[in-house]
């Protein structure tokens, strides 16, 4: 292996060698460098003899550190940028970063090419968007949604079809069968608490076959046909006038 060339002292364009730093992965001598604009960068030997590599922003770009524009004031979506924070070191340099009041109120600091990346606010939005994509209805947990739900769950464990939507379930003030109020009861069934009702029973719960009536009712109906329910009538009459 052969010596290696000092290069500390040594200038190249905005880039002044401090000292030796390191020797890569790949065997490049790499050297530590300041840069005219107060940057840092470690820089391999190479780059440096070949003037690949002048300033700690890199060839044909300029210095990144002179060139950045002071962004205080702008608004990126959420993110307000109030004034500079911090530098983070990393190998090519120094990352400058800047202190951002966010919609929600969270204050942080963002680093300038985070910004330039798109991040729009604190975390917030995409919590939100998140929020938004898993919500598929906005009802869970309503009186709709246990009805809705619970009517699923027999008809798949009895074999019956099932093609209802939740805006399919619709919930009346009042028993379309019986006039009754219609009001659900805490944690208990009652004669007024609304039940989800199969119109014709052999056909399942499907669009145009159910509808919201009392417990009372339910109980009443079953899953008598229609020719049944006239029957019952017909014979509960016959039987009342007869006494």
């Amino acid at each position: 292996m052969g010596r290696r060339m000092d290069l500390a002292g040594m200038v190249f364009g905005r880039l002044t060698v401090v000292k030796f730093s390191h020797v890569d992965k790949g065997g490049n001598s790499m050297w530590r460098c300041s840069c005219q604009c107060g940057g840092l960068a470690v820089v391999r030997g190479g780059h440096l003899l070949r003037g690949s590599v002048t300033c700690c922003g890199g060839k044909g770009r300029g210095c990144r550190r002179i060139a950045r524009a002071d962004i205080a004031g702008k608004r990126f979506n959420r993110l307000t940028v109030i004034r500079r924070g911090g530098t983070d070191m990393y190998s090519g340099g120094r990352r400058q970063r800047w202190v951002c009041r966010c919609d929600c109120g969270k204050v942080l600091e963002v680093s300038g090419s985070q910004l330039r990346r798109g991040q729009e606010s604190c975390g917030c939005l995409a919590r939100e968007r998140t929020s938004v994509r898993c919500t598929t209805h906005g009802k869970s947990g309503t009186l709709e949604y246990r009805l809705f739900h619970a009517a699923k769950g027999r008809a798949k464990r009895n074999g019956i079809p099932f093609n209802l939507n939740l805006d399919d379930i619709v919930i009346g003030e009042t028993c379309p069968l019986l006039g009754i109020k219609l009001y659900s009861g805490k944690n208990t069934i009652q004669p007024n608490s609304p039940t989800l009702d199969k119109a014709v029973p052999e056909l399942g719960y499907v669009k145009g076959n159910v509808w919201v009536i009392s417990q009372k009712a339910n109980q009443m109906k079953s899953d008598l046909s229609l020719s049944q329910l006239e029957g019952f009538v017909r014979i509960l009459r016959d039987k009342i006038v007869r006494e």
